[in-house]
């Protein structure tokens, strides 16, 4: 694409009216037409906005808003990209410049732009039914999305015909750049799992050893991340206000730091977290787990601390041996986050309650986990295991906190799915 038709998008996205920039975008990238259609998403909303196309669709808000947030970052439009925020929550401009600085020394020309928004406005095309059954078609029978496009892609490089049809804004780029989409796309890294503390140590392997491409993903991940409330809010980021911003600056720099391991990765972050906690500085649990909560100061912790010393010491034994990593292999509690906010919502009950009876939950699902996989003889061969807990986050989005549930359990090496009733 002409450098031409780029600034056109620039232009367009500092306009009023977005629908425009949605419709060239979708033109100029006909791939993005794809998240219109029906997409393996976990979300159910209403819409705040009704146009021609944003609106929606999930997944394509989401992407739409990411670009366009990396296009207010790299031309400097603070005042578009803090339209839909408000309140004591709302992104600082000194902040927002901190983040345009790095964006800018790493996107330092028009054809560098486009190669970032192709990567971001590809990510979820993993979750549409016709890239899955085409992994499937060629042997990948995948359950995770990210996974889906990557071997999708990576097919699809060997029959240029598939290549146009799948991916046709590839036709931008040159052969370096495919190649970099695949080698990023190989790389196993969910950002947003990381600065909330979701995931574990483990999961940042893949990336620490990805170090010629690190800035690469990185960047796709951010703005990844910056966008995820696009099927909220289309007028600017609901999500990256003042201490989401901070907590993304901060990983930044920890995760492109030299010679460092994931498990250091990892420690360092929570570390830099804990601070602002008031926490000792090797109290991973509850760290991690006011990360989850979105916390931020010490004043939030305080309904975490008292539903944490309400439970009985037993049970806190167990939870710190899970959450404080100190069990092989590590669960990783997908959607967990979800959980604690959701339970959060519930104004009809004290926040600390809340947390209290998400913490019961948790430890019921964690036991019953390890017991399950304690009788597979192969657990230990198990790098980490993925619980897929967002079924019971949705039932607590209900006011309903189960004692009834499925896990989808999946682990680092198979990535089969085990369906485990409690």
């Amino acid at each position: 694409m002409p450098s031409s038709q780029i600034t056109k998008l620039l232009e367009l996205a500092n306009k009023k009216n977005l629908e425009e920039f949605a419709i060239q975008l979708c033109t100029s990238y006909p791939e993005l037409n794809n998240l219109t259609d029906a997409v393996i998403t976990p979300e159910s909303y209403e819409s705040h906005f009704q146009g021609r196309i944003l609106g929606k669709h999930v997944e394509f808000d989401k992407s739409v808003v990411a670009i366009l947030s990396l296009c207010w970052t790299f031309t400097g439009n603070y005042t578009k990209l803090v339209e839909c925020q408000q309140g004591p929550s709302k992104l600082k401009e000194s902040t927002f410049r901190k983040l345009q600085k790095w964006v800018v020394s790493q996107i330092q020309n028009e054809k560098e732009l486009e190669f970032a928004l192709i990567c971001i406005l590809m990510n979820d095309l993993g979750k549409v039914p016709d890239y899955k059954e085409y992994a499937k078609q060629h042997g990948y029978d995948c359950i995770d999305h990210d996974q889906i496009l990557y071997h999708a892609f990576k097919t699809a490089k060997l029959y240029p015909q598939d290549m146009t049809r799948l991916f046709p804004s590839t036709k931008h780029l040159n052969s370096k750049q495919i190649d970099l989409i695949e080698e990023t796309l190989k790389v196993d890294f969910k950002f947003a799992q990381f600065i909330q503390a979701e995931n574990v140590p483990e999961c940042l392997d893949s990336f620490a050893r990805s170090t010629e491409f690190k800035k690469t993903i990185l960047l796709h991940a951010i703005f990844d991340l910056i966008g995820a409330a696009g099927h909220v809010k289309q007028n600017g980021s609901l999500v990256l206000t003042e201490d989401t911003c901070n907590d993304i600056l901060q990983a930044q720099e920890i995760l492109l730091q030299k010679n460092i391991s994931s498990r250091q990765m990892y420690h360092r972050y929570l570390q830099c977290r804990n601070k602002s906690f008031g926490f000792d500085e090797n109290w991973i649990t509850l760290t991690r787990i006011a990360c989850m909560c979105r916390f931020h100061t010490k004043e939030d912790v305080v309904p975490l601390l008292d539903a944490w010393n309400c439970l009985h010491f037993s049970k806190r034994i167990k939870l710190d041996e899970e959450f404080g990593l100190e069990l092989t292999p590590s669960l990783l509690l997908y959607y967990s986050p979800a959980m604690f906010v959701n339970a959060m919502k519930r104004k009809e009950i004290e926040k600390q309650d809340n947390l209290f009876q998400t913490f019961q939950t948790i430890y019921e699902i964690c036991l019953f986990v390890r017991d399950q996989l304690s009788m597979k003889k192969d657990m230990n061969d198990f790098y980490y295991i993925q619980v897929d807990v967002g079924s019971v986050a949705k039932k607590i989005s209900e006011n309903i906190f189960p004692t009834n549930f499925e896990l989808k359990v999946s682990t680092s090496k198979t990535n089969e799915g085990i369906l485990l009733c409690l």
